[in-house]
């Protein structure tokens, strides 16, 4: 049996319901109608299906677990099971962590030191040596060059 319902209808009765009760901010709205319609699948079909069709879409974890959140949003307002969905959303959001520290202990070993960038400042000439002073040591933003 075909679901009838479109996303952009069950989104927009979540948020008339969500309104109503005064817990959505404009934007929060103005993102979920973007979200919703631009899931190419029926957000009330089976857990399994919309994982998989998650990841086939969505390489980008971010992006997949915003999606995911919007769909999990929507079944439970219109009763439909989660639990998978959630177990999905929460080992993702594990390796989107381990993933942030992963790289933040990459770009770590990246960095130069405060002595190798003030070396290279004072090997400058010219304008380039007064920018590049004002900007590391006065903490002049290129603002307000």
């Amino acid at each position: 049996m075909p679901l009838k319902n479109t996303n952009l209808q069950l989104i927009k009765d979540f948020i008339k319901h969500k309104k109503d009760e005064g817990t959505l901010s404009q934007q929060t709205i103005k993102n979920y109608t973007n979200i919703g319609d631009n899931i190419p699948f029926n957000i009330l079909t089976t857990q399994p299906t919309i994982i998989k069709k998650l990841k086939d879409l969505y390489k980008n974890l971010n992006t997949l677990l915003v999606n995911l959140n919007l769909v999990i949003v929507v079944r439970k307002y219109n009763e439909k099971e989660t639990d998978k969905l959630i177990k999905f959303r929460n080992s993702l959001r594990d390796t989107i962590t381990k993933k942030r520290k992963d790289d933040l202990k990459d770009m770590n070993d990246d960095l130069p030191t405060y002595e190798t960038i003030k070396e290279k400042i004072d090997n400058l000439q010219g304008i380039l040596y007064i920018v590049n002073y004002l900007i590391f040591f006065i903490s002049l933003r290129n603002a307000d060059i």
